[in-house]
């Protein structure tokens, strides 16, 4: 979005919109260049002993340098198959992205 600088431009606004820059580059680097790899052990229809949790793809996330709160990565269902998974991540009240997460046989 863009915003209208003068001398009436509400501080708040010029915050909210630097701040919805910035996600959106955060959104660019996790979705285009991210791939969280998780090395699991499965049985043989893939299917994996235990689930990945949001805590675990936040942490993978903080070792990688991002800062952000597990709070804002949603998944729509279990990670607990081999094979590459989307999940979503909240970073800012308009800004989403979708970051792939792949399960590998350890």
């Amino acid at each position: 979005s863009k915003i209208e600088v003068n001398n009436r431009t509400d501080y708040n606004e010029i915050k909210e919109y630097l701040e919805e820059i910035q996600e959106n580059k955060i959104k660019l680097e996790l979705s285009e260049k991210e791939n969280l790899i998780f090395k699991v052990k499965s049985g043989k229809d893939g299917k994996t002993f235990g689930n990945i949790s949001t805590k675990q793809i936040n942490e993978k996330l903080t070792s990688l340098g991002y800062n952000i709160d597990k709070k804002m990565i949603k998944t729509d269902s279990s990670l607990n198959l081999l094979g590459s998974h989307y999940v979503k991540v909240a970073l800012h009240k308009k800004v989403e992205c979708n970051l792939k997460v792949t399960l590998k046989e350890e």
